[in-house]
């Protein structure tokens, strides 16, 4: 992985995270969260946001299930979140 630019690794490692809990459960389906595996995923890789973050709020057309689309919007809103964190450990 070492070809890949931080952005690009980035971006994979959110793909990587997404079908790693998506395999969570014995649904049988791995290309979308159910609300147990969003769960988890919340619990454990979204930590500081966890209380902020519902199933619900991924689940933009309210199949029951995330999609990685879905996913990924909403890492976008949690990065919109941060980038004034980033950006104020950047100045310093």
């Amino acid at each position: 992985m070492d070809c890949y630019t931080k952005t690009e690794k980035a971006l994979m490692l959110l793909a990587e995270t997404f079908y790693e809990y998506a395999q969570k459960t014995s649904d049988g389906d791995n290309s979308q969260l159910d609300k147990e595996e969003m769960k988890l995923l919340l619990e454990k890789e979204l930590v500081h946001f966890k209380g902020d973050a519902t199933f619900e709020q991924f689940d933009h057309d309210k199949s029951g299930a995330v999609n990685f689309a879905e996913f990924m919007q909403e890492m976008a809103r949690t990065g919109e979140k941060l980038q004034g964190n980033v950006r104020h450990a950047l100045n310093q």
